[in-house]
């Protein structure tokens, strides 16, 4: 039952490659505490399971599929001890690393098929004799195509998992779908391992190939799932943002037409003052008040965009932050009112938030806006300091802890510019944070003044 052959020596071998195949996926989540304790008995776990099928006397492509899904489970048991995610995440990660480690085997394996190098004898799943390779040349051909399908799958799939992202599984058509996938490749293993011996190694290579196309289609399958549901999740999200930021711009503009009813309300009451030739310090201090917020007041020649920049000037100058403006409100005339505010309340934001980190004499925002050509140009800098920036898929990684429900400003920046067909540019060097935007001008507004 419990014979030294290859096949015992393999268990142990597939639960190698397993967990370095799962850990591909799974080291960007965030551990549990009391690791010192944890990893041991999770590879005692996992390892385990490795000896707990007899070796020999029971045979059968069912048995042998069996036998290798329940160490992949007692893995998934392994990730749910270490790692601090949600269970779907974990799954995900820990089928991904099952798919990858099918992968590498079926590139070997077709690989030492083409090559004639099975031509020796050795088998994995050999119960006769204990050898696992047939050569050196065997194992050299063993570590360069688990190594080279590794890096693959690692720089195109992998390294999009980002830290501490929630992976949603909402399509579960799809995902099972893509599970039936690699199940049904195990099994056409199965079946070759234990009824092919009367097959041509051109028939074993082509079932090779279709196993990789296979495990190649699940990868895709899931991680196309994961995409769109993350680009969902993102558009969803967005639209709740663009949604509080028609609003913001309705009692935005509220505000402002209070504030010409009291500019109005002024112009009587120094009426009334040169008529009584006295003034009271509390109308004084109300009319002093009142001309310093006006005076805030950005006059670009376009309505919406002078509402945000005014708004946020008052915002500036209340935190002690140097804001200059060089801005040419016509140049984005083409926009709607909606659309620039939601496209420089984000810049703007973003900027200010930033300097607040800073020391007031260092805290300096700027802002250009003009035409170049066909395009116009808008340019963002301000100082920042953060010495452990990262950039993730062109964007910067949110220093908030809570990474995943923030981040969403420069993501909202991204979408208006895509909306327009524009292009930009997001860059921190030198202490300085600058965004650029390049938008074209719609044909039916380049002949206009700028």
């Amino acid at each position: 039952m419990y014979e030294i052959n290859s096949l015992f020596f393999y268990r142990p071998l597939f639960v190698t490659e397993l967990l370095l195949a799962e850990t591909l996926f799974l080291f960007r989540i965030k551990p549990r505490g009391g690791l010192w304790w944890r990893i041991p008995l999770a590879l005692a776990f996992t390892y385990g399971s490795a000896f707990l099928f007899p070796t020999s006397g029971i045979d059968g492509a069912w048995y042998s599929m069996i036998v290798f899904v329940a160490m992949f489970l007692f893995s998934v048991g392994g990730a749910l001890l270490i790692f601090d995610a949600d269970w779907r995440t974990l799954l995900f990660c820990s089928f991904a690393g099952f798919n990858l480690q099918h992968l590498c085997y079926e590139s070997y394996h077709l690989i030492r098929n083409v090559s004639g190098l099975s031509a020796g004898g050795a088998s994995f799943y050999d119960t006769e004799v204990v050898a696992l390779f047939s050569g050196p040349l065997d194992v050299m051909a063993y570590i360069l195509s688990y190594l080279t399908v590794f890096f693959v799958c690692y720089w195109v799939y992998a390294r999009n998992i980002r830290k501490g992202e929630r992976i949603s599984l909402r399509s579960h058509l799809l995902f099972a779908l893509s599970i039936i996938t690699i199940l049904s490749d195990v099994a056409i293993n199965s079946l070759v391992v234990s009824y092919g011996e009367n097959l041509s190694e051109q028939i074993v290579s082509c079932i090779d190939a279709l196993s990789i196309l296979l495990c190649i289609l699940a990868l895709s399958l899931q991680f196309e799932i994961a995409y769109r549901n993350k680009l969902s999740d993102d558009v969803a999200y967005l639209k709740i943002v663009r949604s509080k930021e028609r609003e913001h711009y309705r009692l935005s503009r509220e505000n402002a037409e209070l504030i010409d009813i009291k500019v109005h309300d002024l112009k009587h009451q120094i009426h009334e003052i040169g008529e009584s030739k006295s003034v009271s310090p509390e109308v004084l201090s109300e009319i002093d008040d009142v001309i310093n917020v006006y005076d805030s007041f950005a006059h670009s020649g376009n309505p919406s965009l002078d509402l945000v920049l005014s708004e946020k000037a008052l915002i500036a100058e209340k935190n002690k932050i140097r804001l200059s403006l060089i801005i040419d409100g016509n140049a984005v005339s083409f926009m709607k009112e909606s659309d620039i505010f939601a496209l420089f309340s984000n810049l703007l934001d973003n900027a200010i938030e930033a300097t607040m980190n800073l020391d007031e004499e260092e805290r300096s925002i700027s802002l250009s806006v003009r035409t170049m050509k066909n395009f116009v140009s808008i340019v963002s800098s301000n100082r920042y300091f953060n010495p452990n920036m990262k950039f993730v898929n062109g964007l910067p990684v949110t220093i908030k802890k809570d990474k995943i429900n923030h981040g969403y400003g420069l993501k909202s920046i991204r979408y208006m510019v895509n909306k327009f067909d524009g292009d930009h540019t997001i860059e921190a060097k030198d202490g300085i944070f600058s965004v650029t935007i390049l938008l074209p001008v719609p044909a039916e507004k380049k002949g206009s003044p700028s």
